[in-house]
């Protein structure tokens, strides 16, 4: 998570997850030691230093948020317990007062004006780039944080960075380490493959009744129906609460000037047309010439003075600008790729460019309007600030009449009695599986799991859900079931046959691979009747190779294969299909390339190293710390 955060650190809203992060580590830390902790509440202890119960639910709490927040509805209750995230919050604290006691034995001291210098310079406390006192206490307001302990932390936490900063310095890397690192990461493969697809092969496969039986019995958990819950829903849409809500002007001008650079600002644009003529991306060189050949065409018209949203309707092979003269609208920066956006940016309007290269071919581009970056005044926007500030308090005054209900509801009131006093209606769809959508609130992973981890008669806070605020009640859960035999026998024969398939596949794969070390993969292939296939060229990273599919196994595989030993060991399957692999080529970037990326790469290296050797010293201090973990209490603290 921590090198998902590095890796995103100017995003704004990961700088806000890291500002709740170690607002919660350092504050909750600090506050368990001030306060000197209590032995019925004390959780772990650092070298005599209490790490309190709270200060550990804080850090989980904070942690799952972190990690909803960066993986949206990706973020499942199964990964969270997966990830065991109350364990990774303890080990933060524990980390976290080990680095500050060794701050504190070097003598680091943050002295006022560090202080200060820190908390103006942060981009959370600023209004229109510069610091506002206000703005700083309404953060720590919205954090739950006062001045005090804020400030308290910021220091002990500008000391640990200084103890981080202090092995940091020391490390550094070779011109060569760069570059071996630039060519690693920059060299691609190419692999010739022969591939024996299952699906060429299930007509062979005979079944009878009582093989398919067998394979349904052994794999009747394929076939279950998911569990799922009965509810009951009770919704207060926002649009029903605006009634009488007024906006002062006060909150007008607070709220434009808070969100001036991420709301209200118009990025440089530009509007261009181009034309594109398609290049496969594992077209020769006789495919590609001929493309090259028609882009040049177009491009010798409009030189020639020819109308360009003419050319486009007649040349460019992009279907969804072509009828459109190859109007593209106006677009940011990096919104296109890398040559075309350097290209777009690059001219003026009514300049056309030289032919581009991209990923998808060739292109020709015409800028017709450029939109220089402009700060829209308040009065540009002020029905707009107007609208969402409504927006804001008929939310709040929705989720206020759903607290007060819930609170109702906890006095014994029915969800019916509710819903006439409020005039709203009580929601009752159909039994839900866990990744179901509410059919009429749309997908809520939130309601979804507080629903999921209730009893039978059991109810929510209220949730917000697409701008509704919901309160769910359970009514009852709906136990999976398995279906017999009988009503998923066809599922059952297309699997089977599948899988037999599968099993022939890999058979005669294993044939042509005994072949291919005797004869070689291009005889192998054509022995067995088979095609030898080339793939583009691919990077170490990520699993998917092209024309063959995605298997990690088959991409480590190819990066450990060497010219004197080019065929691959073993037969791999990639879903259903089997292959031979065998390497054909290694692309290493050029010289140029790689001095082109040295300074960056250097940067990259040495964040790495020093990461690196920072956790290598926190892993030495850590062997002679003096730490103790009551295990049964941090199992039995509720979960965040």
């Amino acid at each position: 998570m921590l090198h998902f955060l590095r890796r995103h650190s100017q995003s704004r809203v990961i700088q806000v997850i890291f500002f709740l992060i170690i607002a919660v580590f350092v504050l909750w830390g600090v506050e368990a030691v001030v306060s000197g902790g209590s032995p019925l509440t004390t959780i772990a202890t650092v070298d005599g230093q209490p790490i309190e119960q709270i200060s550990i639910q804080r850090a989980e709490m904070n942690l799952a948020q972190a990690y909803r927040d960066a993986y949206k509805g990706q973020f499942t209750p199964e990964m969270q317990k997966a990830m065991n995230l109350r364990q990774r919050a303890l080990d933060g604290l524990i980390d976290r007062a080990i680095l500050a006691g060794q701050a504190e034995k070097l003598g680091y001291q943050i002295d006022d004006q560090e202080l200060r210098d820190s908390i103006v310079d942060n981009p959370a406390f600023q209004l229109g780039g510069r610091f506002n006192k206000d703005q700083y206490l309404r953060v720590l307001r919205s954090a739950g944080l006062t001045p005090g302990d804020f400030e308290s932390a910021k220091r002990e936490d500008l000391a640990v960075g200084r103890v981080q900063n202090l092995i940091g310095d020391n490390v550094t890397v070779s011109d060569d380490d760069v570059r071996d690192d630039i060519v690693s990461r920059e060299e691609k493969r190419t692999l010739a493959f022969v591939k024996i697809p299952a699906a060429d092969l299930t007509a062979q496969v005979q079944v009878t009744d009582a093989e398919l039986e067998k394979f349904y019995e052994d794999n009747k958990a394929r076939y279950a129906e998911p569990e799922k819950v009965k509810v009951e829903l009770l919704g207060y849409p926002v649009d029903r609460f605006q009634d009488g809500v007024e906006v002062t002007e006060e909150r007008i001008t607070e709220h434009y000037e808070t969100n001036l650079e991420a709301r209200y600002t118009q990025p440089h644009e530009v509007r261009a047309r181009h034309i594109l003529v398609r290049v496969p991306r594992d077209a020769d060189e006789a495919t590609k010439a001929k493309a090259r050949a028609r882009i040049d065409e177009a491009k010798g018209k409009i030189d020639a003075g020819g109308d360009f949203a003419a050319l486009a309707k007649a040349y460019s092979e992009d279907p969804g600008s072509k009828e459109k003269g190859g109007d593209l609208g106006f677009f940011p920066r990096g919104r296109m790729v890398g040559a075309f956006d350097e290209a777009a940016f690059a001219l003026k309007p009514g300049e056309v460019s030289d032919v581009v290269e991209s990923p998808f071919g060739f292109n020709v581009i015409k800028v017709e309007e450029v939109r220089e970056e402009r700060k829209k005044p308040l009065e540009e926007v002020r029905e707009e600030v107007v609208v969402t500030l409504r927006n804001e308090s008929a939310t709040e005054k929705a989720r206020a009449a759903a607290d007060e209900d819930a609170t109702a509801l906890g006095n014994g009131a029915t969800l019916d009695q509710i819903a006439e006093k409020r005039g709203l209606t009580v929601d009752r769809p159909e039994p839900l599986a866990r990744n179901a959508a509410f059919p009429s609130l749309g997908r809520s992973l939130p309601l979804t799991n507080a629903l999921w981890e209730l009893k039978p008669g059991g109810l929510t806070a209220p949730v917000d859900v697409n701008g509704t605020i919901v309160i769910g009640k359970l009514i009852e859960n709906v136990a999976s079931v398995t279906p017999p035999f009988a009503e998923v026998k066809d599922r059952v024969d297309a699997a089977y046959r599948l899988q037999k398939a599968t099993d022939a596949a890999k058979a005669e794969a294993e044939k042509v691979l005994a072949a291919a070390r005797s004869d070689g993969l291009e005889a192998a292939g054509t022995a067995s009747s088979r095609k030898v296939e080339v793939s583009s060229a691919f990077a170490r990273t990520g699993p998917f190779i092209p024309g063959m599919g995605t298997n990690p196994a088959v991409k480590d595989a190819a990066f450990a294969l060497a010219q004197d030993r080019k065929l691959g060991d073993k037969v791999f399957v990639i879903g259903s299909d089997a292959f031979v692999v065998e390497l054909r080529e290694v692309v290493l970037p050029s010289d140029a390339d790689v001095q082109a990326k040295m300074i960056e790469a250097k940067k990259q290296l040495l964040d790495k190293r020093r990461e690196d050797a920072f956790a290598r010293y926190l892993g030495e201090l850590k062997k002679t710390a003096q730490i103790e973990v009551n295990a049964e209490r941090l199992e039995a603290i509720p979960g965040a």
